[in-house]
């Protein structure tokens, strides 16, 4: 099967241009019709280009879509709460030190959330801003402005972003994200509540259970499994140690069967599943040390991810610990050269699910192994490449929040 990513990161970025309009001055383009025309110009190439070309004129605050809810005056900004940098750059600096969650610390599964806390990039509380998301991918993980932006329409999109305070929890509900509307409809759910579980936290994960394992307790951080780490561990020893795009393939291929063979509500949605592709390919666009002299990203070897991750080798299996960034040679961690940005990511997740497809459906609920694929499929073609990329992004913008 051939998918157009190119395609896929074209919908991408056109979706989020749609949602945030300052993207495109981000980019060099001053409206749509002309990002329209470079990209019907120049094709995929010129995307990239311009992609990299994000974070030049870096904003101090973005202006969010309408809202309109009558009695209730909404945010209108995203304001971002440092000055943003691009480039290669030593991570932390010395106003971000190293610190472990404490008692009443909230942290989930996402590995890049938590290690942004964990440094004081993001409130080291867990309770955190769309301003703080920004700031935190842009300034210390080297994201793009628009990939950053994602990653917030992708919290409203699981209905985890109280739009009143622009705040979530990056682990379990928590009511210090409470506004005007909380006394009504109570606070938000965490993006690792069971409310967010197919909306934002999906099955099949890297190293945490699927939600059916703890019966709707919420999976934030404490449903760590060793076990599965330790299987996504062995097709990296099988890559020659390293965490590429092969390995991620791999496992979440395999995740997939184990899935449908052990968990009777095991669901395998394209959307959450083609996001979760890009998700997982952070593990070797950026976790690793940039090289200083090269710009080139450091191999992304078992050792650097294991240390992003948060988790350590005990026996046979593996252990949770506090996420921190894996030093390279010279004892530091260096930033992307370059920010990633929405159209790189979308281009390997679909590029990954290519090479390592999978039907997409669900068991019935009730017994394993009685998996049914949906009407939603990823076709060959370019348009249905299209269809399934701007579905991804056009279910998610902050204006429509579900």
């Amino acid at each position: 099967m051939k998918l157009s990513s190119s395609i896929l990161a074209v919908a991408a970025t056109l979706s989020v241009a749609n949602a945030f309009p300052h993207m495109l001055r981000d980019l060099g383009l001053d409206n749509m019709g002309e990002f329209k025309k470079v990209v019907r110009r120049d094709g995929p190439d010129a995307l990239r280009n311009m992609g990299k070309r994000a974070g030049v004129g870096l904003p101090t605050s973005i202006p969010l879509p309408a809202l309109p809810i009558p009695g209730l005056n909404l945010p209108g900004l995203i304001d971002i709460p440092g000055i943003l940098t691009v480039g290669t750059k030593i991570i932390p600096d010395a106003a971000h030190p190293f610190q472990e969650p404490g008692p009443g610390d909230q942290r989930g599964g996402c590995p890049g959330l938590n290690i942004m806390s964990n440094y004081g990039y993001m409130p080291r509380n867990g309770i955190t801003s769309a301003g703080d998301i920004v700031y935190g991918c842009v300034e210390m993980l080297g994201y793009s402005v628009d990939l950053a932006l994602v990653l917030v329409a992708l919290a409203i999109r699981a209905g985890a972003m109280d739009l009143t305070t622009l705040k979530m929890s990056i682990g379990t509900k928590d009511s210090r994200t409470d506004g005007p509307l909380s006394l009504v409809l109570g606070s938000v759910p965490g993006l690792f509540d069971i409310q967010a579980h197919n909306r934002y936290e999906i099955d099949g994960s890297m190293a945490y259970d699927d939600e059916y394992f703890h019966k709707g307790v919420g999976n934030a951080g404490g449903f760590f499994n060793g076990t599965r780490f330790a299987k996504l561990q062995a097709f990296a020893d099988a890559n020659g140690g390293l965490y590429t795009l092969d390995t991620i393939g791999q496992h979440r291929q395999a995740a997939y069967q184990e899935c449908i063979a052990t968990n009777p509500t095991c669901t395998w949605n394209v959307v959450g599943q083609i996001l979760f592709y890009g998700a997982d390919g952070y593990t070797y666009l950026g976790m690793s040390s940039t090289d200083p002299a090269t710009g080139m990203i450091s191999p992304p070897d078992s050792k650097s991810v294991q240390t992003f991750f948060g988790v350590q080798k005990s026996g046979n299996t593996f252990i949770k610990t506090a996420e921190k960034l894996p030093p390279g040679p010279d004892g530091h961690w260096y930033r992307r050269s370059t920010p990633l940005t929405t159209a790189e990511i979308a281009g390997d997740a679909v590029t990954t699910y290519a090479s390592y497809p999978t039907d997409f459906g669900s068991n019935n609920g009730q017994a394993v192994n009685t998996f049914t694929p949906s009407t939603t499929q990823l076709s060959g073609t370019g348009a249905g490449a299209f269809c399934i990329g701007k579905s991804i992004f056009q279910r998610s913008p902050p204006s429509q929040p579900s």
